[in-house]
């Protein structure tokens, strides 16, 4: 079998004409809205990226980020908390805070809760 190929350390995002070098540890989160991926930092800084989710959750070390769903990467010092929603669903608070509501699926929310528990 072929091995994984290795986590990448670092992405180059977009802010004007600006191509950014951002540490993968400095990446709080990542979501798709509207086509566009965006990524924000934990110092709050919001960027354009120019790979699809699918490529950034598959290149991203799995034990610090986790794809909630078809939207949202997270990473697990970004998941400051979670609530309990109707059938099973969970949704999860992050900072810095996003005014949208990450939902993780009922079929993901067992997934979810090993991965809080079991990364660092």
């Amino acid at each position: 079998p072929d091995a994984a190929p290795p986590a990448r350390k670092t992405l180059i995002v977009n802010s004007g004409l600006r191509n950014i070098p951002v540490p993968v540890d400095e990446v709080a989160y990542a979501y798709i809205d509207e086509a566009t991926v965006f990524l924000t930092t934990f110092s709050g800084g919001k960027y354009v990226l120019n790979s699809s989710l699918d490529e950034l959750a598959r290149d991203l070390p799995a034990s610090h980020f986790f794809r909630v769903n078809r939207q949202f990467v997270i990473h697990r010092r970004a998941c400051s908390s979670y609530l309990n929603e109707a059938y099973g669903k969970l949704k999860v608070e992050v900072k810095p805070a996003l005014p949208k509501d990450i939902i993780v699926s009922q079929q993901k929310t067992p997934e979810f809760k090993k991965w809080l528990e079991e990364s660092h």
